[in-house]
């Protein structure tokens, strides 16, 4: 069974850049751990639907040795806290509220922001595009303590440096014999 995770990026460094990659995954979620390799996030947030979820476990393990429970924000009513969970890669794994990864508001702030020349009305078709920007630009909003100026994002959507990957599930590697033969 494919399941869809969207990947949504706001470098502190580059604030006018939103870089969106949405993927299917397999029940190992290896093409979200990979692009969040790539990413390097210093936080990531998840809503907190996902707590517990087969999805956090592997965030957590991949980013820590000890898996740690993440720090859920979702019983208060601002988004971020002071208070976070530090893993061992300094990655900082938080939960929000699912009330957060709204669809409608999302579609709305999207067009709200997006320069023009790099928006394309076809990604708000899609569920979790939206709702995974919401989450991160009201995110962002929250901790910085500012507000996305109307179209002065420009977003790279499923951009190449993300894209230039291959991967190959355990079960392939052994199919094709790549570490060891048959024999």
């Amino acid at each position: 069974m494919a399941r869809e995770t969207a990947i949504v990026a706001v470098n502190a460094f580059a604030p006018t850049n939103l870089t969106i990659l949405k993927q299917s995954n397999s029940l190992s979620y290896n093409e979200t751990l990979l692009a969040l390799d790539v990413v390097c996030p210093d936080e990531i947030v998840l809503n907190d639907g996902r707590k517990s979820s087969a999805l956090q476990k592997k965030i957590l393990n991949f980013y820590s040795e000890i898996s740690p429970q993440p720090q859920d924000l979702s019983d208060s009513s601002a988004v971020a806290k002071d208070s976070s969970l530090p893993t061992n890669t300094n990655t900082i794994v938080k939960l929000i509220s699912r009330a957060n990864f709204d669809q409608t508001k999302g579609a709305d702030l999207l067009c709200k922001v997006a320069r023009h020349s790099t928006f394309n009305s076809d990604m708000l078709t899609e569920f979790i595009i939206p709702s995974a920007a919401n989450a991160a630009l009201t995110y962002t909003q929250s901790i910085t303590g500012t507000i996305f100026a109307p179209h002065c994002l420009s977003i790279s959507l499923n951009s190449s440096e993300l894209n230039n990957r291959m991967t190959i599930d355990r079960s392939t590697v052994m199919n094709l014999e790549l570490l060891t033969n048959a024999r």
